[in-house]
């Protein structure tokens, strides 16, 4: 850039910005077969973001949309999509947004497994990195525990805490109000959610033969972490070609 601008005698950012508009994002080459699928979104600020559809078996993303929320209806239209363009869905791996992973499994009737990462993270938001009580100190194992375990020992352990715990997780405050409330809400939270989700943590377990994994590591880590880098370094872009930049990113060949 700095010779070009020596050469043709013009700002640096005069010829940055007539190379983006000149420049052509890629078209999206779809090459149908069997997919296993990591969904998710990252949001570039609070109410705009991209989601993105990817191959877990070859390690690439294949389809994305810009989303101002993260919605069950967002996922069910990008999955639409790619069953029109000829893809065999075999499975899904999601994060813990609530109700995406049942109304998914129920409508396509494929595997759904939850990402354990998230589930952990859940568990942090409720019960504190260092929390303070036993019960919660105890629950936040149990959460730490979930990659190494199955879903019967999970499930048996956690009922050995709920009977452990049973009056804390039953005990109410009355308000001057005269309604009431949990006294221990987040630890409820925390063990209601885990309980809730047991059927979704070890569906890599079910189904050996699909190779599913337990989180969506292969796209945080993969393509929204060196994303997120590339933004950082071209920082100052306007939208429009901070979008363009995006896809481009997203749409390399043999990535």
């Amino acid at each position: 850039m700095a010779y070009l601008s020596r050469t043709l005698k013009k700002d640096k950012r005069y010829l940055a910005k007539q190379l983006f508009d000149v420049s052509l994002v890629p078209a999206r080459v779809h090459y149908p077969r069997k997919v296993l699928l990591i969904l998710d979104v990252h949001f570039f600020s609070r109410h705009f973001g991209i989601a993105v559809a990817f191959d877990a078996y070859r390690s690439e993303p294949i389809y994305e949309t810009f989303v101002w929320r993260e919605t069950v209806s967002v996922y069910i239209t990008m999955l639409r999509a790619l069953c029109i363009l000829g893809y065999d869905i075999v499975a899904i791996v999601v994060d813990g947004r609530r109700g995406v992973k049942e109304q998914l499994g129920a409508l396509f009737r494929i595997p759904v497994q939850l990402c354990h990462f998230h589930q952990i993270q859940a568990g942090v938001r409720y019960l504190g990195k260092y929390p303070k009580t036993e019960a919660a100190k105890d629950l936040l194992r149990l959460y730490r525990s979930i990659g190494s375990w199955s879903q019967e020992k999970l499930e048996a352990n956690l009922a050995v805490w709920a009977m452990e715990y049973d009056d804390l997780l039953a005990e109410r405050t009355i308000h001057p109000s005269g309604h009431w409330s949990y006294t221990h809400r987040r630890l409820r939270s925390a063990w209601v959610s885990l309980r809730r989700n047991l059927l979704y943590l070890y569906v890599y377990q079910q189904y050996p033969e699909l190779a599913i994994p337990n989180t969506t590591n292969p796209l945080d880590g993969g393509v929204f972490s060196p994303m997120k880098t590339m933004l950082k370094t071209h920082r100052g872009l306007n939208p429009s070609h901070q979008n363009s930049l995006v896809l481009s990113f997203l749409r390399r060949e043999n990535r």
